[in-house]
């Protein structure tokens, strides 16, 4: 399969991957707002926004202060309490967990529920 064409097909997400194919990426923690928070401070995070049947979208690093802000925080839910959509903007949330891969940046993906 071209990996350009691959989406996501189930969450939570097991998998990173992006245009090129997987990547060597690991979950390492569920993130609430606080600690988003904590990680940008210690400098730029990458959002990548991911929803079934989509491909993952990968926020340009120099763009997370502002994807933070617009996207992120009004539908982001906490990982420790029950949802419910209708209290977010759209219908929708959120759940943030951390990425890492050796000394690349830090990745924050986003899995939207609907």
């Amino acid at each position: 399969m071209n990996p350009a064409l691959r989406v996501v097909i189930s969450l939570p997400l097991t998998e990173l991957f992006n245009e090129s194919g997987s990547t060597m990426h690991r979950r390492v923690r569920e993130l609430g707002a606080k600690e988003i928070l904590e990680l940008i401070k210690a400098g730029p995070v990458q959002f990548v926004f991911v929803d079934v049947g989509f491909r993952p979208q990968w926020t340009p690093l120099e763009l997370c202060y502002d994807c933070l802000k617009k996207q992120v925080k009004p539908n982001l839910a906490s990982p420790s309490e029950r949802v419910l959509l209708d209290n977010f903007p759209g219908g929708f949330c959120y759940f943030a967990s951390q990425w890492i891969a050796g000394d690349d940046a830090t990745i924050v993906v986003l899995e939207r529920h609907h």
